[in-house]
């Protein structure tokens, strides 16, 4: 079965004769979305899917920094995603929730309190963590278990880890991505690892290579991001 999907946010006018267009077209579907969209078409041929967004970056993507160590690779590599793609940002160093304990009180606390709230309020997810020990660093699991899945249902997500000591970092991104389909997020395929060399440490940021991957999996959450926001229902 051969299936196109087109999306495009339009004017009235052009919308409704975009949809004359695709009610003639067997397999179209033409639907509203949301005005900081531009474009998106979805083409499905005999199972092979291919996505394609235009438009502006007007999503709201937290970066979450799960290292601990001041001026580390990873508050490094927080740094230059934030800076870079304009980015806000927490390192769990700066908010320090206290290690849970389930006591009721502790989820009052006003650092929690904000913290769940940017979490909720987020288009989607970037996480970045150091490997210790085969996983994320215990700090940010335990930042983490503040969470529910009613800040992160569905929400998407990318992971990166600092690797160091020849360990690879596999580990601790696998870590990551068991805990977050614990909550339900959707965390996207492409992630990353990142080697003491390659960083820039004279001017505190990445190598070329270094950066296109970085670039390449900011844009793929981009287009999770955008996705998420609209319900794709093929036509029978």
């Amino acid at each position: 079965m051969q299936l196109k999907v087109v999306l495009l946010s339009l004017k009235d006018e052009e919308q409704q004769q975009a949809a004359t267009r695709a009610d003639k077209s067997p397999g179209h579907r033409i639907l509203d979305l949301p005005q900081n969209v531009a474009s998106l078409a979805v083409h499905s041929l005999n199972g092979s899917l291919r996505i394609l967004i235009e438009g502006e970056n007007t999503m709201d993507i937290l970066v979450i920094n799960g290292g601990m160590p001041k001026g580390g690779r990873t508050e490094l590599l927080t740094q230059f995603i934030a800076k870079e793609y304009r980015l806000p940002y927490i390192n769990i160093s700066e908010i320090q929730l206290p290690l849970l304990t389930g006591e009721q009180e502790q989820w009052q606390l006003p650092a929690v309190i904000s913290f769940k709230k940017k979490v909720k309020a987020a288009d989607g997810l970037i996480l970045i963590s150091p490997e210790y020990h085969g996983g994320m660093s215990g700090a940010l699991k335990n930042t983490l278990d503040y969470l529910t899945r009613e800040e992160l249902n569905h929400k998407p997500v990318a992971l990166l880890a600092t690797a160091g000591g020849g360990k690879g970092g596999i580990n601790c991104l696998n870590n990551m991505r068991t805990v977050m389909r614990g909550f339900y997020a959707n965390v996207i395929p492409k992630q990353i690892i990142l080697d003491p060399d390659c960083f820039d440490y004279e001017d505190g940021t990445l190598l070329e290579e270094s950066r296109d991957l970085v670039t390449k999996l900011v844009d793929e959450l981009n287009m999770y991001v955008k996705m998420s926001h609209t319900l794709i229902v093929p036509r029978e």
